[in-house]
């Protein structure tokens, strides 16, 4: 250390800044000084905007709040007459000057103050303008300041002069970003060190991330080989919010020495001032072993902790789904470690599919954690409000009653408690909308809504070893398929990470918010077979999940759009806390736009599909009539496949319905209902001929008409069921069934209400999944013998109704 600071004792007070209220933090503040100076402390430090707090919206155009701001600052100055140096980060209004708004300037500065008086200020120099941060809305920086004048910046730079214990010190004062100066064309600590610095102080509000406090030992370090001065680091810790986001600061305020080596930590996470006396025996702090899930653990619990704290003192209690899996366990463990177990009220809520052993543990999590837990079935209100509107079971609107329904209860519980009710969700699905709108991405906080499944996984785990040192989420929950339990058989569609493993999804989704990958980047690591080691994924599982390029281009510009399309929902979320290095919220920039695929994707899609085997499948069925739910299938074949082969079948056992119009009326309809999609093959020999092809003939001749291309055969998912005993209709009913189970290609589509399991199906299979689903011809053919023709109109594709209409067809007489 500079042997002329030997002795002098520095006070480091780490605050918890309360944002908004000036007159809270000047009283905290003020009797911080006091106490100090009682302590013989010569400077004592407190963060950026100690005042005020970093985040309070708009509230420093308010000039009648930075008036306010200003009186308070002058208890503060009187506070230091006790015979102290204090650096106050605060911001400082400029009545004779305006803003680039037109409004009164004012800039966020470090004010030092010594013995009852105002000694000087320095204004922000760097300021950031990403993620959360907003800094030139508010804020004249000293590089304005520079431009206004006509001046360098590096002019208006220079350190403070100090008389502390009769030694005269050169002060460098420097605000956060002015030490994180890499993507900057300026390093305002430098520049301070060649103009006669003895020392530099970085007054702080940087919020908590993964691993940012090595990047700041690192920073330091660097700044250390320039400056060879010792640098004081004082942040703030506490939470401030954005509305959308919470955001935390650990504190971790620091001591570097000359070569930047830690000499002094406060402990992270802790309110208070802690003294130190410069001397040359101070030595390095030696680093902890760094354990990530502990600082998730510990950043996640004081982002529930202080929101709750914020609130009513009455109102400090949580309602919960208690769903049996893992994001809904994680989520009442933490409240329950935070809050204790007599402000957590869990609540089950089944419909007929949730199974028995998913409400089971969801029970035993309950009991685990010593909650309070009631039990309210809903299926009566959910079949009520289906009935009362007309939404049909086994699709997606259905499934979203469900979602809504819980969230009714839920709220009206909260009401009736006085508590506040509570949002499971996690990253992943808030990226792809994987949740209801209204329903289950409700809530007055979503504390886990930043964690993708991995660490979900990893906290969850984390608790049980280390908080409650017992198994308190059950096995159960960390073993079992993810799932909505919103329809039979239904299972989340993302590959998830695990404790000790990366998922596919879940990376897709730090890719795209963290790190501001797009599908372009994704397609051409996937080409030069990179793409698993810049994912940092198990070898082999891409091949594991993508079989084929195509495949693989299917899934990234579904979830491509997806994500985009989400956006409405995540909008309308709860707040989320920051932990990620790029979260939803005020943190990611959004608007809801379509999504954009590049030209440069185009090309490398172009080419990677070229090298792909030609593949075609055979669509066939009845179609009778061909409707509107046809299509949106085959449209779905074409974004796997080169071709569809659209076989209207012909008449045969079973089937007295095609008998019901003609087979030209039914050649006719199939033509106008598919004639304009393109790659769409219209086969209608059998109409044609009378006859009736079954799979096994349709295989042979479609191999002989395209040779060397795959062929496939499209089939529901009721078609393949019962599949694992033999008991499939394929399998049952179909010409030479156990012969083309076996050998033939099949294209199972998976919908609302007809889910498939993956033991019943063939061996040679790929499964298409087909959301927001429902159409059935014999339900629109009932339609239209019954006069309904108005609700048969919506699910016939138009040409096809006119000619239905025109020709009278499927009434009764």
């Amino acid at each position: 250390m500079n042997t002329k600071l030997n002795g002098i004792t520095l006070a480091l007070c780490q605050m918890n800044v309360i944002p908004g209220r000036p007159d809270l933090n000047a009283r905290y503040i003020a009797g911080e000084i006091e106490e100090a100076a009682k302590r013989t402390v010569d400077i004592i430090v407190f963060p950026e905007l100690s005042t005020t707090g970093y985040f309070i919206g708009d509230m420093f155009e308010d000039e009648a709040f930075m008036h306010d701001v200003e009186i308070f600052n002058r208890v503060i100055r009187d506070a230091t007459r006790a015979g102290i140096v204090a650096i106050v980060g605060t911001p400082v209004g400029v009545r004779n000057k305006t803003g680039e708004d037109g409004r009164m300037r004012v800039t966020n500065a470090g004010v030092v103050y010594a013995h009852g008086r105002y000694v000087d200020h320095v204004a922000k120099t760097l300021q950031p303008n990403y993620r959360m941060f907003d800094d030139d809305r508010h804020f004249f920086s000293t590089r304005k300041k520079a431009l206004e004048e006509g001046r360098r910046p590096q002019a208006l730079l220079r350190p403070i002069a100090l008389s502390v214990r009769g030694i005269e010190i050169q002060l460098g004062l420097m605000l956060c970003e002015d030490m994180w100066h890499e993507a900057y064309a300026m390093n305002p600590a430098r520049i301070l060190a060649a103009r006669g610095a003895d020392m530099i102080v970085n007054i702080s509000a940087s919020p908590w991330t993964w691993q940012k406090n090595r990047k700041r030992h690192a920073i330091v370090k660097t700044l250390a080989g320039f400056t060879h001065l010792p640098l004081v680091y004082v942040n703030n810790t506490g939470t401030q919010n954005t509305g959308k986001n919470i955001i935390i600061f650990d504190g971790a305020s620091t001591v570097y020495d000359e070569r930047g080596e830690p000499v002094f930590e406060v402990p992270s996470y802790t309110e208070g001032t802690h003294d130190v006396t410069i001397g040359e025996g101070m030595k390095p702090v030696v680093p902890s072993a760094p354990d990530d899930t502990r600082e998730l653990y510990r950043a996640v619990r004081t982002a529930i902790a202080e929101f709750f704290a914020g609130l009513p003192p009455d109102r400090r209690k949580v309602v919960i789904g208690v769903s049996g899996g893992i994001d809904s366990a994680l989520a009442t463990a933490l409240y329950t470690d935070i809050l204790g177990a007599d402000n957590v009220y869990g609540i089950n809520m089944p419909t007929q599919f949730n199974s028995a052993d998913s409400q089971a543990v969801a029970r035993t999590v309950a009991e685990n954690l010593g909650i309070s837990y009631e039990v309210r079935p809903i299926q009566k209100i959910v079949d009520a409000i289906a009935d009362a509107t007309g939404v049909q079971k086994n699709t997606l609107a259905y499934e979203n009653i469900q979602a809504r329904s819980r969230m009714e209860v839920l709220a009206a519980r909260a009401q009736d408690i006085g508590g506040v009710f509570s949002a499971n969700w996690n990253k992943v699905e808030a990226a792809f909308g994987y949740g209801t709108l209204y329903g289950d991405m409700a809530g007055a906080l979503a504390p886990i809504g930043d964690l993708v499944k991995r660490e979900v996984y990893q906290l969850a785990d984390f608790m049980n070893r280390e908080v409650f040192r017992l198994p308190h989420i059950p096995q159960y929950c960390f073993d079992t398929a993810p799932s909505a339990e919103l329809s039979s058989d239904q299972k989340d569609p993302f590959d998830y990470g695990r404790i000790e493993s990366r998922g596919y999804h879940e990376e897709m989704v730090r890719a795209f918010t963290e790190f501001r990958r797009n599908p372009e980047w994704f397609l051409e690591k996937y080409g030069a077979g990179l793409l698993e080691q810049e994912l940092m994924l198990p070898a082999g599982r891409l091949r594991t999940l993508f079989p084929t390029a195509r495949h693989f281009i299917h899934d990234l510009e579904k979830h491509w759009r997806l994500y985009h399309w989400a956006y409405l929902k995540r909008l309308q979320g709860p707040p989320i806390p920051i932990v990620s290095k790029r979260a939803f919220g005020t943190d990611l920039r959004e608007t809801l736009v379509s999504a954009h695929l590049t030209s440069r994707y185009a090309e490398l899609r172009t080419g990677l599909l070229a090298k792909e085997p030609e593949r075609l499948v055979v669509y066939g069925g009845g179609f009778n009539p061909p409707a509107v739910h046809h299509r949106r299938i085959v449209q779905q074949l074409l974004d796997w496949f080169c071709r569809v082969a659209v076989v209207p079948s012909g008449n045969r056992e079973r089937k007295d319905s095609l008998l019901l119009v003609s087979p030209a009326d039914r050649k006719e309809m199939t033509m106008r209902n598919f004639a304009d999609l393109p790659n769409v093959v219209l086969d209608t020999s059998d109409l044609d001929e009378g006859v009736f092809t079954p799979a096994w003939a349709l295989d042979e001749k479609y191999k002989a008409v395209y040779p060397g291309v795959e062929i496939w055969h499209a089939v529901g998912a009721e078609a393949v069921a019962g599949g694992a005993e033999g008991k499939a209709e394929i399998q049952r009913l179909w010409k030479k069934g156990p012969e083309i189970w076996r050998e033939l290609n099949f294209v199972v589509i998976s919908r609302p209400g007809f889910r498939v399991s993956a033991a019943d199906l063939p061996p040679k299979n790929e499964v298409v999944e087909i959301e927001n689903f429902f159409g059935a011809s014999t339900f629109i053919r009932t339609l239209l013998s019954t006069g309904r023709e108005s609700e048969a109109q919506t699910a016939l594709f138009p040409p096809v109704y006119e000619y239905v209409r025109e020709r009278g067809l499927y009434k009764t007489t």
